[in-house]
């Protein structure tokens, strides 16, 4: 992030705390720094310290707005794309207040004189129905098919590993607006569901041999760690894995293999590179540019990790 805008950032924060701060904590301060931090962190060099920043902006709720908006300007692709992905989560699932001043932060955006900012915006506050008469495309990398519309890719993947003794399987999905996340390992499982109802979290534990099922609802975040403690940690957890993952629809989340994954047999990263190819010849445009590019990019660097 470029020193202008991380200066434009911290005067927004601290502008933010003062106008709210017969409402604020007496933390503030310490609020305002954690706001900076994690608008930071939306550059990091890890995938799950990018996903965290990402959950900690989305659980600040209001307070974050003013920076996420700022940071929508940002010269980092990855920053812009993560502020106005917030952006558009604090707009579906956030409180009333919180939804409008989101709303209000992304049409300001949509009037962005940069391009790359302004088709961001506007895909984020577009329904996320995919066009009927759209011929989609179909690619299978080895792991997970990925249908494509125009402007629009969604993926469903499923990666599986063995780390400290605990085998964990994970699927990723996103259609039509709704994400789903599964995680299982060992006898638990947890499942994410995130749409414009709210949120939704299913836990599932094996005891005695026989599996028992909790299922939790909440509008957003905020509502979910307050009512349901033990299924906003599961939630956290689920989006701190760092499966991989790809979504370009106003911004990508690239794939990505945590650094500590063990080491993937040859079809893994044959896998891998055929889905690099695919997206090669993926026609690009202003709205998926950016985003194609972060993602081949993420892989590319996947496969050099993983010796290929």
């Amino acid at each position: 992030m470029s020193a202008r805008l991380h200066c434009l950032v911290l005067l927004l924060v601290a502008m933010s705390g003062a106008i709210g701060r017969a409402e604020s904590p007496p933390d503030a301060l310490d609020q305002s720094q954690e706001i900076a931090e994690a608008i930071r962190s939306l550059d990091a060099e890890l995938f799950a310290d990018r996903q965290a920043a990402s959950s900690t902006l989305q659980g600040l709720g209001k307070h974050a707005i003013p920076a996420l908006e700022a940071a929508a300007s940002s010269d980092s692709a990855e920053v812009r794309s993560r502020s106005v992905e917030v952006l558009a989560k604090h707009a579906k699932h956030g409180t009333a207040e919180t939804r409008t001043l989101a709303e209000q932060a992304l049409d300001r955006l949509t009037k962005s004189d940069r391009p790359a900012v302004a088709n961001l915006a506007k895909q984020a506050t577009q329904s996320e129905q995919p066009d009927p008469n759209a011929n989609p495309i179909a690619v299978f990398n080895g792991m997970a098919p990925i249908r494509i519309n125009p402007a629009q890719i969604q993926v469903q993947m499923q990666a599986q590993g063995i780390a400290g003794g605990v085998r964990r399987t994970t699927k990723i999905s996103k259609v039509n607006g709704v994400k789903t996340i599964e995680v299982e390992e060992n006898d638990r499982k947890i499942k994410v569901v995130e749409s414009a109802k709210g949120l939704e979290v299913e836990l599932t534990k094996k005891q005695n041999g026989k599996e028992t099922t909790e299922k939790f609802q909440a509008k957003d975040l905020a509502e979910l760690k307050n009512k349901h403690p033990e299924a906003a940690k599961a939630y956290d957890e689920v989006n701190r894995q760092g499966g991989i993952q790809i979504q370009i629809n106003g911004g990508a989340i690239g794939p990505a293999i945590p650094a500590r994954q063990p080491a993937a047999p040859p079809q893994i990263r044959d896998a891998l590179k055929r889905q690099v190819e695919s997206l090669k010849r993926i026609e690009k445009t202003d709205a998926n540019r950016a985003a194609l590019e972060r993602s081949i990019q993420r892989l590319e660097e996947q496969i050099q990790r993983l010796g290929g």
